[in-house]
Parts: C-alpha cells; structure tokens; sequence
C-alpha cells in the first residue's frame, strides 16, 4: 500500500514538472527570427500550450501502463492527473475568492514613472483609503472609496502637507469626480479658516463666506434662496467647483454676466487678473484674454455671439515672469465655433508635438504626432473625421508600420524591422477574412 502511494504521489508531481520543463525549454528557443514581436509571442505561447498538452498526455499513458505492470493497480495512473486537476481548479478558485472578497494593495505611476496613486483594490475597484500624490512625491489627497466609489471622509492637502480641504464624499460625477455631501472645511496655505460649506449630495447649501454660487446650468444664483441674480458684482466670490473661488467685477442680468468682466485670483492676499473679457446677455463677444496666475497670458482669442472666430491662441507659463508670456501651446484658426486650417499642439520648450488639419470641426487631411527630439512618432489620413487612406507609425525600438485605412477600419499593414527590411504584411478582407505574410531579413517569403 505504501508503494501505491508513494507511486501515486511521484506520479501526480512529474506533470508540473513536466510543464515546468516545457516553459523552460521554450523560454530558451528563439522565436523572434523572420517575424514580428507580436508573431514570436503568439508562436511561443502556441508551442508551449501544445507541447504540455503532448508531454501530458504521453505520461498519462506511461503512467497507466507502469501503474499495471508493478501494482496491478492501472487507476493509480488515471487518478493522478485527476487529482492534480482538482487541486488547480481549488487553487483557481480560491485565487478568484481572493480577489473577490479581499482587498490588495496596489500602486500606479505616471508617464514619467513617479507614484501617483497607492491604496487597495477589491474587485478591481477602488475600495478603502486611496492616497493621490503630485508629480514631485508630495500628498494631493487621501479620499475614502467603497467598491469602487467616493463614500466617506476625504482630505486635500498643500505640497508642504498643510490641509486644503476636507469634508466627505457620496458617489462621483460623470467626469469621476466626488461629490460633497455634509460639511466641508477650506483652508489657506498659512492654515486659516477660508470657508466652511454644507453640500447635501454634491448641492451647496450654505456658505460662511459667499453669497453667490454657480448652479448646474451655469447660472449665478444666490445661496440664500437659490435664484438667478440681478445686479452688480464688485470683486465678489462665486462659489464653483474650485476649493477657493475666484472674484468677479462684471454686471449679471438674471444669473447671466452682460457687459464689461474681470475675473481675479486671489494670491496671498493679492489679486491677480485670470480674465478679460465682454459679454452680452450670457455669451461671450469680442476680445477674450485669460492669464496664468503668475501674471502671464493664459489665452487670447475673439468671440462673437459666444462663438471662437479667428485665431485662437494658448500658451506656457514660464518661470520668466515679466515676459508677457511663454512659449505658444496651441493654436488654430476658428469659424463659428469650429475649427479650421491647421491645428499645432507645441511642448513647453517651444517644440511641435501634434499637427492636424481641420474643415469645418473635422479633420480633413493629415495628422502628425512627434516625440520631444522632433521624430516623427505617426502621421495618420482623414477624411471627413474618420481615418481614410495610408498612414505610418514608429516605435521607440526602431519597428515602424505602414499601411491603409478604408472607413475608419484598418485594410492593409506592413510591418519593418529596425533596419528598414520587411518583416510581414498583412491585410484584412470586407468579407473578415485575414491574410498575413512573414519575411527573413534577406526579404524571402516564410513559407
């Protein structure tokens, strides 16, 4: 009997041992000649699936045949790998009772690789306390979520760690953003009391500080009874979404500003324009201007009958204050609203990053994105908003594609090595159909 057992158990460990050898082995074979990264992948996954699976099979029919010859017992063989499969499967699921009712510990980071965001997960989903963090490693804020949304206590913090703002959180916006719910406290950077305002599910209620606020349409209403205002501001706050409201000096007629505007930043103490602007009746009409708080200008454009028309133009801040303002960032020329001509997107150090043609709000043309040394990163074809004809795209180890695009869909790609000779082709039929070709670097079809 104890042989049985012994064998049983030798036999149940040699299939993962099996399988183990067969990852190993594929590991070290060369997949990556004559083809592309995504072919080799797909080859090595196929070659280990396959050889497990005959490796597997091959013993199981060894087993047997030893299991009867040694022990008269040709079951020990077939209860083996049966065994071993219930063992996976309880592993399996207890791996998935794991994710489902225990919460881990995660972290995120950045384009640049820096912390952004750390806390647990349960189900995918945020769930308890989830700390955001800026660029520079400092705390932005530590909110409180429940299977996957904000609900309970929330605090927003300076980058010295002095508190900003705190109070609880009830579910979230369309844009993910929490809603307030019950009291909330705001603070100065020197830790003074701003403000302290109740909201009842994202709705303000009250204020110690400000009399007006911005309701869901846009109007500016009175938090006292909640109906559009009529008069004049004079360096006023209006509560928004911002922690700390910005001033008003402009004429509002029935909650909608008409007439001449300026808008403030409060800084230390100081104000600082934001905006410069004229509206009649609620929408925009003339010059607009708006500035980064350091005093440099933000944007300029023309509005007409709350409409963009003409050249519409942002810009970087830049540490070198008393230039009237930094590198441009974008611009583009507008007509009623939408634009038209070229649009270039440029980095903070004056650099062409994106560029797209536009036709009436559509794009109409080519649209071409670079990296930060001026390459070209890929240049798509449009055709009224969807993409239509050749395009060209590179990765950062040297591969590049090339191909075609009809009605929004990809027809036809080709696929080059870093040293410029074809690796595959592949092209895609209208009736689903798909038909790949794998080349060697000596341009000869892989048979």
């Amino acid at each position: 009997m104890k042989m049985k057992l012994l064998f049983f158990f030798v036999t149940a460990a040699v299939y993962p041992l099996l399988v183990g050898a067969v990852a190993l082995i594929v590991r070290l074979i060369n997949f990556s000649a004559g083809t592309d990264p995504a072919g080799a992948g797909m080859a090595r996954g196929f070659t280990f699936i396959y050889s497990s699976i005959f490796v597997c099979i091959v013993w199981f029919i060894l087993s047997i045949v030893l299991a009867q010859v040694y022990f008269r017992a040709w079951w020990i063989g077939l209860l083996a790998p049966v065994t071993v499969a219930i063992i996976l499967q309880a592993i399996f699921f207890g791996q998935n009772y794991i994710r489902d009712h225990v919460p881990h510990s995660y972290t995120e980071y950045d384009a640049d690789g820096n912390v952004c965001e750390t806390g647990k997960k349960l189900r995918f989903r945020r769930h308890g306390k989830i700390t955001e963090y800026r660029s520079d490693g400092t705390v932005w804020s530590v909110e409180t979520y429940r299977h996957g949304e904000p609900d309970g206590p929330c605090e927003f913090f300076y980058p010295d760690g002095k508190m900003m703002a705190k109070g609880r959180e009830k579910g979230h916006d369309r844009k993910l953003t929490g809603i307030p719910d019950g009291t909330w406290s705001y603070y100065r950077q020197d830790g003074r009391l701003d403000d302290r305002r109740i909201y009842e599910k994202g709705e303000l209620l009250s204020s110690e500080k400000y009399l007006y606020y911005c309701d869901s349409a846009g109007l500016i209403c009175t938090i006292a009874d909640r109906r559009p205002f009529t008069g004049k501001l004079e360096k006023t706050g209006i509560v928004r979404k911002a922690f700390f409201p910005n001033l008003f000096t402009t004429q509002v007629k029935e909650g909608v500003c008409d007439g001449g505007y300026c808008e403030y930043y409060t800084i230390d103490g100081r104000l600082t324009v934001a905006k410069t602007a004229t509206y009649i009746d609620g929408k925009l009409d003339g010059a607009v201007k708006t500035y980064h708080p350091n005093g440099q200008l933000r944007s300029e454009g023309f509005y007409a009958g709350g409409e963009t028309q003409g050249r519409y133009t942002t810009y970087h801040a830049d540490s070198t204050a008393f230039r009237p303002h930094g590198n441009i960032e974008y611009c583009c020329d507008y007509l009623d609203d939408e634009r038209y001509g070229t649009a270039r997107w440029y980095d903070e150090d004056g650099r062409l990053r994106m560029e797209e043609e536009y036709v009436e709000g559509k794009l109409e043309g080519a649209v071409k994105r670079y990296d930060s040394h001026g390459k070209l990163l890929s240049v798509y074809t449009y055709r009224d908003d969807r993409k239509e004809g050749p395009y060209e795209t590179h990765d950062s180890d040297g591969w590049y594609y090339k191909g075609r695009y009809k009605n929004d869909k990809l027809v036809y790609r080709e696929t080059y090595r870093s040293d410029g000779s074809l690796s595959s082709t592949s092209e895609w039929t209208d009736d689903g159909g798909f038909i790949e070709n794998n080349y060697d670097k000596n341009g000869e079809l892989i048979k």
